[in-house]
């Protein structure tokens, strides 16, 4: 108990130290609320019509924002007009809307083909050397170690269990104790 205490009072102390802590939480909220109250202050004297300085920034951002979007469509839109098939639009217009064309599906199918023949090639390479079939051994040693789930593991635990029982290493005991015992010696 003495030990909690010393340990909480020195973390407590090397808090106040770093200028964290209550205190200094304490006071942040005491200063942003001050400056709060001095703009809500101001914004009254002003009339209570007028909008803040910061959010009429934020509003001719926005204004300017959207005209930028407004002439980039246009654009864009030209560009598609440009092409033979006014359908489209452009590239990056397709992918803004989620349909990707054909040549893009074709190019993704394409290159994916190109990593299986990689992979396999570098397979046949490492087999031609002589390193593949430790490999192999290795995968096969795993699956098998995969293999036959949760029942099958929960039949090998009790056919152990019985033979220590049987040598006398292990006394006989219920389902329930067993997993009472099991989660005191976690």
């Amino acid at each position: 108990m003495e030990k909690k205490d010393r340990k909480k009072k020195e973390k407590e102390e090397g808090e106040q130290e770093r200028g964290r802590g209550k205190e200094g939480n304490e006071k942040a909220r005491c200063r942003a609320v001050r400056i709060e109250e001095e703009e809500k202050r101001d914004f009254f004297l002003r009339g209570g019509t007028e909008k803040r300085e910061g959010e009429e920034r934020e509003e001719a951002k926005k204004k300017e924002g959207e005209e930028e979007e407004g002439e980039k469509e246009k654009k864009e839109e030209k560009k598609g007009e440009e092409g033979k098939k006014k359908r489209g639009g452009g590239r990056r217009k397709k992918e803004r809307e989620g349909r990707k064309g054909h040549r893009e599906r074709k190019r993704r199918r394409r290159r994916k083909g190109g990593r299986r023949e990689r992979r396999k090639e570098e397979e046949r390479e490492r087999e031609e050397r002589g390193g593949g079939k430790e490999k192999k051994e290795e995968e096969a040693g795993r699956g098998r170690r995969k293999e036959g789930g949760r029942k099958e593991r929960e039949e090998e635990g009790r056919r152990r269990r019985r033979k220590r029982e049987e040598e006398g290493k292990e006394e006989r005991v219920g389902r329930r104790k067993r997993e009472e015992r099991r989660k005191k010696t976690r």
